[in-house]
């Protein structure tokens, strides 16, 4: 017995860390392709998340092949210098692509189109993310060019202390990053337990994983901050980092799997959104008939129809449960706003028993001559795109619309 654990301590540290990343990128893998696979077609916010776990299933195995050769054969050449300069490029874009993903998965459990404020904070995150990734790469870049073109040892080492900094710095934003958005999930988690009738178990296995990358990033921050000061023993550092990071990776995608509802469930959100969408181009039409006095008025332009009906519904007093479906309705207005603001309702066709047109379409304004061949209704005009369900669709241009 003892003969065993004896010969356990004695394995080579670098064999074992290489099988024990083999058998994580092993792990990883069926993991990531369980979660691709079972994704909701109305959940499309959650591709970039799977890009993400896609790429560190690419990276721990191209980082496994990377350590296999270092162990083999400890002769370092140029190509295989570049080779890991490859590998660290994976791993840099896997986990920017993951921690913006799983934000914006975490906004979507709330919102079937983020509100203008999450839009700017994910835009603004995902930005400063991706610039100090983009700076990383560069100075990653700048190392090994130095390291194979110049034998100034001086130079390559102050490139590669300079490198090793940021690289402190990039792990600590990313943990700042983390922290925020467990708080943030855990949060929620917790309100919808008693506030909320749907996707409680998903949004938990959600807390989760932003648990998971909070411990990944805190141990990132410690170790990349040991790399600098210990180079005796900088092999046994960078395989602690390795173990950790692959440890609370396959914590990180189990959880992740089943975060995203799977195929073949009803989406509430979307049943919301369609309810808001409906209700919106009932209003317009009623605001245009309104107005025009059934048609016998000229309309205003469509920023004017949807100023008035955004201002009634503003005035309104809007119930805790009700804030949903109220803000579905304001980020259709601004859409249709977007999209026609300056275009001039036109009623079309014969009239109905009141002696009232009934068909309503959109022109350019001052350009009323064109209305007759105008095929953009406002039934058409507030479709929305849903794939997958079973609802009659009608094409507009190159692309199936619902029709509303």
């Amino acid at each position: 017995m003892y003969d065993y654990i004896g010969l356990i301590f004695t394995i080579d540290p670098g064999l074992g860390c290489i099988s024990f990343e083999a058998l994580v990128a092993f792990i990883v893998t069926l993991a990531v392709l369980f979660a691709v696979v079972r994704r909701s077609k109305d959940w499309p916010e959650a591709i970039r998340l799977h890009i993400g776990l896609v790429l560190l299933s690419a990276w721990l195995i191209t980082h496994w092949i990377d350590e296999v050769i270092s162990h083999t054969d400890p002769d370092v050449t140029a190509y295989f210098q570049i080779y890991s300069m490859l590998t660290h490029f994976i791993r840099i874009v896997s986990d920017v692509l993951i921690i913006t993903g799983l934000w914006r998965v975490i906004i979507r459990y709330d919102f079937l189109r983020p509100l203008k404020v999450d839009l700017f904070a994910d835009t603004l995150f995902s930005s400063v993310l991706w610039v100090l990734a983009g700076i990383h790469i560069v100075l990653l870049t700048a190392t090994t060019g130095t390291w194979l073109g110049d034998v100034d040892l001086d130079k390559v080492n102050s490139v590669a202390r300079a490198r090793s900094a940021f690289e402190v710095t990039y792990t600590a934003v990313q943990f700042c990053a983390m922290l925020v958005m467990s708080i943030y999930a855990c949060s929620r988690a917790t309100e919808r337990q008693t506030g909320c009738p749907y996707y409680n178990k998903e949004f938990t296995y959600m807390s989760h994983a932003a648990f998971a990358l909070l411990l990944r990033s805190f141990c990132e921050v410690v170790i990349a901050g040991q790399l600098d000061r210990a180079h005796r023993h900088i092999f046994d550092t960078q395989r602690a980092r390795d173990v950790m990071y692959g440890l609370f990776s396959i914590y990180l995608v189990w959880v992740v799997a089943f975060a995203v509802p799977e195929k073949g469930k009803e989406d509430p959100l979307v049943e919301k959104d369609c309810s808001a969408v409906a209700e919106i181009k009932r209003l317009i039409e009623e605001k245009i008939a309104e107005v025009t006095d059934g048609g016998k008025n000229t309309a205003p332009t469509m920023a004017s129809v949807l100023n008035g009906i955004e201002a009634t519904l503003k005035a309104q007093t809007v119930p805790a449960e009700g804030q949903q479906e109220y803000f579905m309705k304001l980020n259709e207005i601004a859409r249709l706003r977007k999209l026609y603001g300056n275009w001039e309702p036109v009623y079309k066709g014969g009239s109905n028993t009141d002696g009232q047109n009934e068909v309503i379409q959109l022109v350019e304004k001052n350009d009323r001559s064109v209305a007759e061949a105008q095929e953009t209704g406002v039934g058409r005009m507030v479709g929305r795109l849903w794939h997958g369900r079973d609802k009659q669709k009608e094409p507009v241009g190159d692309t199936p619309r619902e029709t509303v």
